[in-house]
């Protein structure tokens, strides 16, 4: 995939971009990933922690499940999704997280609408507001959804 639609190319993520797609993924979370993230790992930022599950490739949420909107070789814009099927507290969570924190998120983890695509985050630089840049990504997601036969993209409101 690449496509240039009025100057911004839109583009499969690749691991060089993870640092940057986690940035967008913080802003979009709106405060969720600091309440997960917060204290749990010393010397590590938040950043840090999601640009390494991003650059991992292997689980559901990683550069491989995002696309990009580039201007100027600099990615203004993402999205993430993955199989819904995957968004869920896993054994690895529940480890990790504290458990009041997870319990705290059950009810978004929660929901999952079978044969669908799971949008976890959506984000384009405020600098680049009225450019049809979130509305291209959202339709590229959804020829997405089209191509691994889901039938239905979601996002839990929180």
């Amino acid at each position: 995939m690449g496509v240039v639609k009025a100057g911004i190319l839109y583009r499969a993520g690749i691991k060089e971009d993870s640092l940057r797609s986690a940035e967008l993924i913080n802003v979009a979370s709106d405060g969720v990933m600091e309440f997960l993230l917060r204290d749990l790992i010393s010397n590590i930022t938040r950043i840090q922690v999601i640009t390494h599950h991003l650059e991992g490739g292997n689980y559901a949420y990683s550069h491989r499940s995002a696309i990009v909107a580039e201007y100027e070789q600099m990615v203004v814009g993402m999205v993430l999704y993955y199989a819904s099927l995957f968004h869920r507290i896993t054994e690895e969570m529940k480890g990790f997280f504290p458990k009041d924190r997870l319990e705290h998120l059950r009810s978004f983890y929660s929901p999952w609408v079978e044969n669908s695509l799971f949008l976890d985050a959506l984000c384009v630089e405020k600098e680049f507001p009225g450019k049809g840049i979130g509305s291209e990504l959202m339709s590229l997601t959804k020829k997405r959804a089209k191509e691994n036969r889901c039938d239905v993209i979601y996002k839990v409101k929180e």
